[in-house]
């Protein structure tokens, strides 16, 4: 996963799935594509590029809840 790229890491979803990523709290939204894999004991659903987290909630913020929608 490049940190320039919009992509994410997700366990459940073939390489290459598109998925819509919305910022619950401000609604921004954010197309990512599926490029990497979590690890088993990831504490969370999704973790997004640097790029992608910036499009959707500022860095210094660390974890958001997001809402995911395949497209």
């Amino acid at each position: 996963m490049h940190r320039d790229s919009l992509t994410a890491a997700y366990n459940s979803k073939p390489f290459g799935t598109k998925l819509e990523v919305t910022n619950v709290e401000n609604l921004k939204v954010c197309t990512v594509r599926v490029t990497d894999r979590m690890g088993v004991k990831g504490s969370g659903k999704i973790d997004l590029s640097y790029a992608a987290f910036g499009r959707i909630a500022n860095h210094g913020q660390g974890r958001i809840r997001v809402k995911i929608r395949e497209i």
